[in-house]
């Protein structure tokens, strides 16, 4: 043996976030609406964010949105 560790990287978990529309927690990942209330999700190109429809700008990044 060298001596040397061995470092593993975490894997980054599914994000987990609230749907904007009904407050129910949307696996971000996996589905591209909510499960309980129907409504299409829109995310943050940048930061994967739900936003509602009307949302222009990320609050959390601060990401124009398109």
């Amino acid at each position: 043996m060298t001596g040397k560790k061995i470092v593993k990287k975490k894997e980054r978990p599914e994000a987990a976030c609230r749907c904007p529309y009904c407050e129910t927690e949307v696996m971000v990942m996996i589905f591209p609406f909510c499960q309980a209330c129907g409504k299409t999700l829109r995310r943050c190109t940048n930061c994967l964010t739900v936003i509602s429809e009307e949302i222009k700008v990320c609050p959390q990044c601060g990401q124009v949105i398109e």
